[in-house]
């Protein structure tokens, strides 16, 4: 959203699109998972979630139900 490029540096939301991007092009986690510059993991802090480091200091956080839910980007 607009708000989200002005809160943002536009290499981030660039970043961040790539793997928004990627996380809605596949069909299941296990996919997810064996794509090793993903890095996706057990998202430290919320049970039940996943995470996808955007850079060093971003990470997007989400659910999985048949599909991506509920993401959002978290400073880690």
């Amino acid at each position: 959203t607009h708000g989200v490029r002005k809160s943002f540096s536009s290499a981030l939301v660039k970043a961040a699109e790539r793997k928004l991007d990627l996380l809605n092009s596949i069909d299941s986690f296990d996919h997810l998972k064996t794509i090793p510059s993903i890095r996706a993991e057990a998202a430290r802090d919320a049970h039940g979630k996943y995470s996808i480091p955007i850079d060093r200091e971003w990470r997007l956080v989400f659910g999985w139900n048949d599909g991506p839910e509920n993401v959002e980007i978290k400073n880690w």
